[in-house]
């Protein structure tokens, strides 16, 4: 743990607490200090003290009346401390003798309940919420809570699961769906945190930004950076203009200025946001494959092609090789077994390895602007290499005999007396 002094700025860590994997809900009561701590063999209750002017360890309480494992909660409330776990809450009183696990007591109503949230007014549980002194103010079904927050400001509980944010005031509830699980397909997207200031309310969701909402007239409005989509990004190509591309396994991302334009695949349905969220992206229809992609290149102004690594061809059921795509206009072809443009296994390097299973480990475009793309295992064809040149259309290098040869790699001559030459490195 350490503490931070705001007017020195200084922060100080505190000792002996090296038997501690990580620390939540501190408390602050008096001259005291109460938190969960977590260790190998379970949660206990860490206490501080406050000696000259300075926060020191004075205690570590894993003695309760039965074996704990989880602490889920803690508060302090008047002069008990109170916290919750898997069967119910267990309170004692703070200047009584905490290390004794007779000194706790269990709260009898909330016996064998699911308590999912606690805070020093209100305790959630998986069939409501009720005061802490047990009288239920709501009945609902719950089987998990985010967090819970409450807010002096506007006299309000809030708390939040996955798809909706509740408020409870002596009004009533008032809810709020999470707008992005709309669709049968949609069920990733889901809410993580929130927080409140009187009327204001910020909700953050999985891969879309904020949602902040004004309770004085309901406003909802989407928040969402003009960022790049994912921070899992495998292959980069910057042409001759200075627009940089990108793509990793799930998509990839434009950059031309300071416009940033992302796209995925349409097998993560709605897991990342589009222009209809008002976020810059467009959803492509590839299956993505079973490595990161490592090649991607421009074949002219705005369109640019990257390699699916990994992946049975079956075209029709958008399961290819290569995906070309017009960044201006977002139109894509994806190339695979039509017209035996690519190849994969037929049972030559592992008897168990048929099904046109390609891999295209790289692509690179020559000074003449055709698009090289090995195809590392073309065991029906023998064609390890399919080339496009620059009018569009598809070639191939075949193999000089019927032999397993399997390429490495491969690069063009930059300059010089030979300008066409190519070198390819064999196994």
């Amino acid at each position: 743990m350490q503490i931070l002094n705001i007017e020195s700025k200084n922060v100080k860590k505190i000792q002996h607490l090296d038997f501690i994997n990580s620390i939540s809900d501190i408390n602050f009561f008096d001259d005291e200090l109460f938190a969960i701590g977590s260790t190998i063999n379970g949660d206990g209750i860490l206490n501080f003290t406050l000696y000259n002017g300075e926060y020191r360890y004075s205690n570590f309480y894993r003695s309760f009346p039965s074996t704990i494992s989880k602490i889920n909660d803690l508060v302090i409330v008047e002069d008990e401390v109170i916290f919750s776990h898997s069967d119910g809450i267990y309170k004692s009183n703070i200047n009584g003798e905490l290390y004794s696990g007779s000194s706790w007591e269990s709260v009898p109503f909330f016996d064998n309940k699911m308590i999912l949230s606690m805070t020093s007014n209100y305790i959630i549980t998986n069939d409501g919420m009720y005061l802490v002194d047990g009288e239920q103010k709501l009945s609902l079904e719950l089987d998990s809570i985010l967090v819970s927050i409450e807010d002096t400001t506007s006299n309000t509980f809030n708390w939040l699961t996955q798809n909706t944010f509740y408020e409870w005031s002596e009004s009533g509830l008032w809810t709020f769906d999470n707008p992005f699980n709309e669709g049968a397909n949609s069920i990733y997207v889901s809410y993580n945190s929130m927080d409140r200031w009187g009327s204001l309310i910020v909700l953050s969701a999985t891969n879309h930004g904020l949602t902040i909402i004004n309770r004085e007239n309901n406003s909802v409005k989407l928040y969402i950076p003009n960022s790049i989509i994912t921070n899992e990004i495998s292959a980069l190509h910057l042409d001759d203009n200075g627009n940089l591309y990108g793509v990793g396994r799930e998509g990839g991302f434009v950059k031309k200025g300071t416009r940033i334009t992302n796209f995925y695949t349409f097998s993560k349905g709605y897991s990342y946001p589009n222009k209809g969220d008002g976020y810059n992206a467009v959803k492509l229809n590839y299956h993505t494959g079973d490595f990161f992609p490592t090649a991607i290149t421009t074949i002219s102004s705005g369109n640019f092609i990257f390699n699916i690594y990994g992946r049975r061809l079956d075209v029709e059921n958008n399961s290819g090789a290569v995906l070309e795509v017009n960044s201006n206009n977002w139109n894509y072809t994806l190339y695979g077994d039509e017209n035996n443009i690519f190849d994969g296994t037929n049972g030559i390097v592992d008897n168990n390895s048929g099904g046109l299973y390609a891999q295209v480990p790289q692509i690179k475009k020559d000074n003449n602007g055709n698009i090289w793309c090995l195809n590392s295992f073309s065991e029906n064809y023998n064609q390890p290499f399919a080339i496009m040149d620059n009018t569009g259309e598809w070639h191939h290098i075949i193999a000089p005999d019927n032999y397993s040869y399997i390429p490495l790699d491969f690069d063009f001559s930059k300059n010089g007396n030979h300008p066409c030459q190519g070198w390819f490195a064999w196994k």
